[in-house]
């Protein structure tokens, strides 16, 4: 007789193994549109009103060099910067995390570029609070070294987060990529100083119902 491997009773609890991590830039195509709406959806559920996208290249680039790209928002900013790399924790409110199903995810779109954020959280006072700045590479994502925040006096005022990242895109690319990211969004959003385009994608539907934070809709097929 087999003697069997499992005693009489086992627990067994659901548990991520260190190791995933290793596998952190490979769940996200980190194309430039994947960003803009994972950081523009960040703004949004920070209540932001308004994300400022610029591209620019750095003052001493040659040709072929990568352009700086900085994301702003105008939201509730962010009180704790180790939200940023505990992956599937976030600060959304409870309701919000409720309805949309807020895994604490978006910032790990840009595992594979690398970046810096700088936040400022929003603040009862008249005064606004001590900002930080955390530069966060490859090896912080993938849990192999530990990112270090510090005080930022250039953080968003009075309150926000700006996140700056290197892209190899040209600025037409980079622009066409907010353009489509942008296109359905709720905030208004701008590119190197203009507003994009936005439209109401449920313009025109028949039908619209509320339901756990989703809006469902019947539109009349053209077919």
């Amino acid at each position: 007789m087999t003697r069997s491997p499992v005693p009489d009773a086992t627990l067994v609890q659901a548990r991520i193994h260190p190791r995933a991590l290793d596998h952190m830039s490979r769940y996200f195509d980190a194309t430039a549109a994947s960003v803009f709406v994972e950081l523009i959806q960040n703004a949004r559920r920070a209540g932001a009103t308004h994300v400022d996208i610029v591209a620019d290249s750095p003052d001493t680039a040659a040709p072929g060099d990568a352009m700086i790209v900085t994301v702003w928002d105008n939201g509730r900013g962010i009180a704790d910067p180790a939200v940023l790399l505990s992956f599937g924790e976030s600060d959304w409110d409870g309701e919000l995390a409720r309805t949309e199903r807020a895994a604490g995810m978006g910032i790990a779109c840009l595992a594979r570029r690398g970046c810096t954020v700088s936040s400022r959280p929003r603040t009862e006072s008249s005064q606004p609070v001590a900002g930080w700045r955390m530069a966060l590479e490859r090896d912080h994502f993938l849990g192999k070294s530990a990112a270090t925040a510090v005080p930022d006096p250039a953080a968003p005022t009075p309150c926000g987060t700006c996140v700056t990242f290197r892209a190899t895109e040209s600025a037409d690319a980079l622009k066409e990529a907010a353009a489509r990211a942008a296109r359905y969004a709720p905030l208004s959003v701008s590119f190197n100083g203009r507003e994009l385009e936005r439209r109401d994608f449920l313009q025109g539907a028949i039908r619209t119902e509320r339901w756990e934070g989703l809006t469902l809709a019947v539109i009349e097929s053209p077919c």
